[in-house]
């Protein structure tokens, strides 16, 4: 007796189906990331805000006075 090989393709497409089905499901949502400027990067970067117009920063060195505020390393 030879054994002869059938392909089922309902159970592929059904199969296949419900692997789509988690794998959309079960990514994780995107993150906004936000990043900020540096003294190294400052001109290499362009940013746009929300009314789409694109802008660069500049740096001006000053002294700190006691109303400056620390800024945290990230």
């Amino acid at each position: 007796m030879e054994k002869c090989f059938r392909f089922n393709y309902l159970a592929f497409i059904v199969g296949f189906t419900i692997g789509i089905i988690y794998v959309y499901l079960s990514t994780p949502k995107a993150r906004i990331i936000t990043k900020y400027p540096t003294p190294y990067n400052y001109d290499k970067n362009i940013y746009k805000n929300e009314n789409d117009i694109c802008y660069k920063y500049d740096i001006d060195e000053v002294k700190c006075d006691k109303t400056a505020i620390s800024q945290p390393i990230i």
